[in-house]
């Protein structure tokens, strides 16, 4: 079982500031924010996934002072731009077995397995500290449907009804990488800043067996800008 050296994890300085008071004051914002995101969204949700979520961010925000898992440090722009910005693309999520391709650091597949816990979900990455970070911290949640898979998306087994892919590639990789992962009714959810024409029209040249059946513009809570997610799906 991997247990991360103390030495790699330094003390957080965000949401784990000191001295206690602070580190209270912190986790009191974090967790207001997420309720209001999660209200935003009309998300159902209880006290324990408030705590269950403040606690992934814990964990995230500790991690990144040795792995730089992401860039973003700040607490309240990780709810909003991780957690949110995650749980924007459930309600195009289908079926109950999903592989989050190019996890990294969890996003979107560890708020979508919190969100349901009866989902076989499967995280993808062929980054050794990003896995051993998903290894952790999926223990430390409690998350016994999720398998973190150390591959490229490649070389992964199984199909999936779902298939999720943030900031990774372009959709044309994006197509040949899950077309042959992907269920008989499965979906592909791309999510994107942007879609330009080029990449569109460099999809539809590519020949994967698969359709681009929706593109739709998100508003997520706290996040300026465009967010997209395309939906793909077999031709036939």
């Amino acid at each position: 079982m991997f247990c991360a050296p103390p030495r790699l994890i330094p003390q957080c300085k965000s949401l784990c500031l000191k001295p206690a008071g602070q580190a209270i004051g912190v986790r009191s914002v974090v967790k207001s924010a997420i309720r209001q995101g999660f209200n935003a969204l009309d998300l159902a949700f209880t006290d324990e996934h408030i705590d269950q979520f403040t606690r992934y961010l814990s964990i995230l925000a500790r991690w990144n002072q040795a792995y730089n898992l992401t860039a973003i440090r700040e607490p309240e722009r990780m709810v909003t731009h991780h957690l949110l910005d995650s749980l924007a693309i459930l309600p195009f999520c289908q079926g109950e077995r999903l592989m989050d391709l190019g996890s990294g650091a969890g996003l979107p597949g560890v708020p979508i397995a919190m969100m349901r816990p009866a989902w076989s979900v499967r995280l993808v990455d062929s980054n050794g500290k990003k896995t051993r970070f998903l290894d952790y911290v999926t223990r430390q949640l409690d998350l016994t449907s999720v398998i973190v898979e150390r591959s490229r998306g490649e070389d992964v087994s199984g199909r999936f009804d779902t298939i999720t892919a943030r900031a990774f590639g372009n959709l044309s990789q994006i197509a040949k990488i899950c077309a042959p992962r992907l269920a008989e009714n499965g979906r592909i959810v791309a999510m994107k800043a942007e879609i330009e024409d080029d990449e569109t029209r460099a999809f539809v040249l590519s020949d994967t067996g698969l359709v681009i059946t929706d593109t739709v513009t998100l508003s997520v809570p706290g996040v300026a800008g465009v967010r997209s997610v395309v939906l793909l799906s077999r031709s036939d």
